[in-house]
């Protein structure tokens, strides 16, 4: 039996399948798992206007480590001598042309006889081509390179490098490639639709629920969504880190709002406005050091908004030390679990919180009540500044309920 230009038998190219049926499809793959959707995409990644099915060849390949790591798609164009590995990515992975290398050998190995290799007559190989289709929560630009050579440490000889071209396929980003492939393009709206509606409060399940029957009702993806129906959840699950993502979608959704509150506030001169908006997100969790950040805030505006924090606390029960303290103690009650500064410095202190005073009224015949030191001293903390500056976190942490960025 011959050997064509590839290295594989004329007999085993014809009755080789490479993808397994086993292998649970994402969405993505699903919409690209037929030689058409390969074509298409061929076609827009190289500006190309190949017609013919035929010369498509579906070389994806499963279970390159482990069940949770997958080639996405991989295909071949015969009459290009080019084969095509491609991955979707919703988390940026600096480790993609590693991958691909991996998948490449795996890749030639599955399309080669046995012995190929060992003979003395070169095996002519197609092309290969790394692309990632990049849909993520990161601010990305539309397009950009990643190359196996940076892995190795800087000064060294390298002998082998492999490009990745990574993709922004996000809505509203590379439009001109996504015009050119209505799958890909159809895919990026869909997915926006589930983003907005999840950071607007939707539950993912309905958001999806959502974005089917929307796509369904505008012409997008019309006979792939009405064929698979509600099996779309399950393979958006596969897909992404929904837990996560949806997470960062509303967190997302959280800070434009703060953001535009911000914005409005400037346009209209609202420094009141502003204000409330940096005391509610500091209220509410966020750090100083967030703020400074996310918010933009300037360290007058944090100390205005601390010191109306201070204000919003007199009708609770707090215990702090007065300005100009240089010594206190810093405690944590093992009981109700809250923190507070003292004058008194010792290992344990009688919890002002939950710790009840003794009745110092006893009988002659009673013994003298002993009350129960359940603060216990986390810190002792010296200066006037420091001090000061214990205070105003812990009055900060007490407001937001979090301790943990002390």
């Amino acid at each position: 039996m011959s050997e064509n230009m590839n290295g594989v038998s004329a007999g085993n190219a014809a009755n080789k399948t490479y993808a397994n049926t086993k292998y649970k499809d994402t969405f993505f793959r699903y919409l690209f798992k037929e030689k058409a959707g390969m074509l298409e995409l061929y076609n827009a990644l190289f500006d190309d206007c190949l017609t013919d099915e035929s010369e498509i060849e579906d070389c994806t390949i499963e279970d390159v480590f482990t069940r949770q790591m997958k080639n996405d798609l991989a295909f071949r164009v015969r009459k290009k001598r080019v084969i095509v590995l491609t991955e979707h990515q919703s988390t940026l992975n600096e480790n993609m042309p590693l991958r691909f290398l991996m998948y490449l050998g795996r890749t030639y190995n599955q399309m080669m006889t046995t012995n190929a290799v060992y003979k003395e007559r070169r095996i002519e190989l197609d092309a290969p081509e790394f692309v990632v289709f990049y849909n993520g929560d990161r601010n990305q630009k539309e397009y950009w390179e990643m190359h196996l050579s940076d892995a190795f440490p800087e000064g060294v000889e390298v002998n082998i490098d492999l490009k990745v071209k990574v993709y922004n396929i996000n809505y509203g980003k590379n439009s001109k490639l996504l015009q050119q492939t209505k799958l890909l393009s159809g895919y990026s709206y869909f997915v926006d639709k589930i983003k907005y509606l999840c950071k607007n409060g939707s539950e993912l399940k309905e958001a999806i629920d959502i974005a089917v029957r929307e796509c369904i009702k505008e012409g997008v993806l019309t006979d792939q969504l009405t064929y698979l129906g509600s099996e779309v959840v399950g393979m958006f699950a596969t897909e992404f880190n929904m837990d996560e993502a949806v997470k960062v979608w509303k967190e997302e959704a959280r800070e434009e709002g703060l953001e535009e509150g911000i914005k409005e506030g400037r346009k209209e001169g609202q420094s009141e406005g502003r204000l409330g908006i940096i005391k509610d997100y500091l209220k509410n969790g966020g750090t100083v050091e967030q703020a400074r950040k996310l918010l933009k805030a300037t360290e007058e505006e944090i100390q205005k908004a601390t010191k109306e924090l201070y204000a919003d606390m007199e009708d609770q029960t707090m215990y702090y030390v007065p300005d100009g303290t240089q010594m206190c103690g810093y405690y944590e009650c093992k009981e109700c679990g809250n923190r507070f500064l003292s004058l008194q410095i010792g290992p344990q202190l009688v919890c002002p919180y939950c710790g009840e005073k003794p009745d110092m009224e006893v009988g002659p015949d009673e013994e003298m009540p002993v009350a129960a030191e359940s603060a216990k001293l986390i810190q002792v903390v010296k200066g006037a500044e420091e001090v000061e500056r214990m205070d105003t976190l812990l009055s900060l942490a007490v407001t937001g309920g979090d301790y943990a960025w002390i």
